[in-house]
């Protein structure tokens, strides 16, 4: 997970993976998902001054009545969101009361009986940040604790198998182990559906730092996932190993069908690239002769606010927390209440679910504005799409550059399609609702080119 990026753990994995109606044997090697918190201060009940929906124009939807309804919004990481489904079950934040529809596991470590749930605290700060509301909000205010998308049917899926704590105690490692079954179980049930249907939004904020080159079975699974599910919309964050220098984005963030979120700090203010925010370019590698370019490919789709944020905490004795796993719960202290908040939290782990959950304000509008016209419903719930729009309305960040130039007669030329730290730039939702509104509802923004926004690509506004 990317709350940060430590050392990694390993453990061999194979699983098929869906191409298409191709099916093939990828070996996704040595996996282990990572997490911590980032020099965040201790649990607090206080907020800062900014309210990142209103930041990302969120508001936008909001005021006409778009709170991600009737939008499965799904995470797929090691443990599960402090959440419960039932208004009734206070065994949960206070922001998630009533907000987890559903819980999904492999029933060997995770299932949906309260008394041996992971819930884990990593999750919880990325659930709150998808979906969470405070039922009651009138004691405290919409601000506080609202998640981007909070009337979504939120999912949750655990995937790990074990998890790895400092054995001298402290702070959670957020390391943890997977297999194929636990694997499978979470994201085969939220691509390729079941009973419950398929997700609208799969937000995924783990990795463990493999091949750059889209490569690695964690970057194919990716990309298989999100080709056998053309309308489930693969987030994922882009890491947190900015300080390592170019080509640090990996795994799920350097595949090509995935929306690749990076981190923006709270200068300027969340204009600029927060230093461990990972980058690219990275190298380019065609499955099918076998050959690998070096540093031509910009990872990075887009980037949101990843640092200084107050999101849920959970401080109970299960998912990373557990001092069972050799440390000693370092909140043990604290109890478990349900009103308290971290300060200060950072990474890339809570960008991509700003991300996620702007999607389902999206999706949300769509299902409900095109239910009688299925060829606009379909291309506005189309991912392809999706990353086009928010492409092409994305604000450019402070230095946002493609090396964009003027050739022979007036022609545009550039080496790159995006910026190698911000991708298209920051999510900006006002222009994304105006698009959608529209009465074109695709139609483009005035750009450099004009015309309609196409499965792929996006115009350089």
């Amino acid at each position: 997970m990317f709350a940060r990026f430590p050392s990694l753990r390993s453990l061999p994995l194979c699983l098929p993976i869906l191409l298409g109606a191709q099916t093939v044997s990828a070996s996704l090697g040595t996996i282990t998902g990572v997490s911590d918190l980032r020099d965040s201060d201790a649990p607090n009940s206080n907020f800062g001054p900014t309210f990142i929906n209103t930041l990302v124009g969120a508001d936008a939807f909001y005021n006409a009545g778009y709170y991600g309804q009737n939008v499965v919004l799904a995470n797929a990481e090691a443990g599960h969101i402090w959440g419960s489904s039932n208004l009734l079950d206070t065994n949960s934040h206070l922001t998630l009361v009533g907000r987890v529809e559903r819980f999904v596991g492999d029933p060997a470590f995770s299932d949906a009986n309260p008394a041996t749930i992971e819930y884990d605290f990593h999750a919880t700060l990325v659930g709150n940040t998808l979906g969470g509301y405070i039922q009651n909000p009138t004691q405290f205010g919409f601000e506080v604790g609202t998640g981007l998308a909070p009337l979504s049917r939120m999912w949750s899926g655990a995937i790990a198998t074990s998890w790895i704590v400092p054995s001298g105690g402290g702070r959670p490692t957020g390391s943890f182990d997977i297999t194929d079954a636990s694997f499978h179980s979470v994201y085969s049930d939220f691509f390729l559906g079941g009973a419950s249907g398929r997700a609208g939004v799969v937000n995924s904020s783990w990795g463990n730092g493999g091949d750059p080159a889209a490569a690695s079975g964690l970057a194919i699974a990716g990309d298989g996932l999100a080709a056998a599910s053309p309308k489930t919309v693969f987030v994922v964050s882009a890491g947190n190993s900015g300080t390592d220098g170019p080509g640090s984005v990996s795994d799920f963030g350097a595949a090509y069908n995935t929306i690749s979120v990076g981190a923006l700090g709270p200068a300027t203010p969340y204009r600029q690239k927060v230093d461990f925010s990972s980058y690219g370019p990275a190298d380019f590698h065609n499955p099918v002769t076998n050959a690998t370019l070096t540093g031509v490919r910009a990872t990075v789709d887009l980037v949101a606010p990843g640092d200084n944020l107050s999101l849920a905490a959970y401080l109970g004795a299960s998912g990373g927390n557990s001092p069972t796993l050799g440390g000693t719960d370092p909140y043990a202290a604290y109890g478990n209440p349900d009103g308290l908040f971290f300060l200060g939290i950072g990474g890339t782990s809570f960008a991509a679910p700003i991300v996620s959950g702007s999607i389902a304000l999206m999706k949300s509008y769509a299902q409900i504005n095109y239910a009688g016209n299925s060829e606009r419903l379909d291309a506005s719930l189309d991912s392809r799409v999706i990353k086009s729009i928010l492409q092409t309305t994305a604000t450019k960040t402070v230095g946002w550059t493609n090396r964009l130039s003027t050739g022979p007669g007036g022609t545009l030329v550039t080496t790159q399609a995006l910026d190698y730290g911000t991708g298209a730039g920051a999510l900006n939702l006002t222009p994304v609702f105006r698009m959608m509104s529209s009465a074109t509802a695709t139609h483009d923004l005035p750009g450099l080119i004009g015309g309609l926004i196409e499965h792929t690509g996006f115009d350089l506004a």
